[in-house]
């Protein structure tokens, strides 16, 4: 990522846009990505994924502990160990006990985990140290989710998983701590269109850029049928 920052759309057909916009097909789930690195640096210590598989779509950010390549080494790793774990289970502590086993005497990371089932219409989600998740239904009301405190590794492994049930139209807000959550949700307030909302951010961001940032804005549209 560049310090720049880019911006990417997840929705329709595969259509590159000016601005760094990326226009591409995710099932009942609209995605938008902004990512940029602290002011100085060439590398993001932030990593993230996400995935729609089996019927359910599964997003994850890690922030690697202060910033640039060894910060990028530890969150990709972290992320890597995602990846792999849920080919063999969905269960959030599961994955977050594989992460930590992978992180062993390695710099540490705060990370984020969102699992959305789009059969039941449930969600649920588990954040260690400042990495923010936040819903939004369609009518406005928000809801932040308490974070586990600390970060991984963990010798404790002991970890916070909550859940809920989400509606069509309902936003789900993830972050790093680079990214100005008192903008974030104000925006919101004004709309839930997910391009809107990261041009909106993206115009602003420059005036804090003390930290490398990720901030991931996903909307529910529909589940699938049963």
């Amino acid at each position: 990522t560049t310090e720049k920052g880019t911006c990417k759309i997840k929705r329709g057909t595969s259509i590159r846009k000016p601005g760094g916009f990326i226009l591409s097909c995710v099932n009942c789930v609209d995605v938008g990505v902004f990512q940029q690195a602290k002011h100085g640096n060439s590398c993001n210590g932030d990593s993230y994924f996400y995935v729609e598989m089996d019927g359910k779509f599964i997003c994850a950010i890690a922030d690697g502990l202060g910033s640039g390549e060894l910060a990028r080494e530890s969150s990709k790793l972290a992320i890597d160990s995602i990846r792999e774990a849920i080919e063999i289970s969905y269960d959030i502590d599961y994955l977050l006990q594989q992460c930590n086993k992978k992180l062993m005497k390695k710099r540490g990371v705060v990370i984020g985990i969102l699992m959305i089932d789009l059969y039941n219409f449930s969600y649920d989600l588990s954040s260690i140290g400042n990495v923010r998740i936040i819903t939004i239904s369609p009518d406005g009301e928000q809801k932040k989710h308490i974070p586990t405190y600390g970060y991984l590794p963990d010798i404790a492994k002991t970890y916070r998983v909550s859940n809920g049930v989400w509606v069509p139209g309902q936003l789900f807000m993830m972050f790093s701590d680079g990214i100005d959550e008192k903008t974030i949700l104000s925006n919101t307030i004004m709309t839930h269109d997910i391009k809107t909302l990261m041009n909106e951010y993206k115009n602003v961001h420059e005036k804090w850029n003390r930290d490398d940032s990720t901030l991931i804005a996903i909307k529910c549209n529909n589940g699938l049928p049963n």
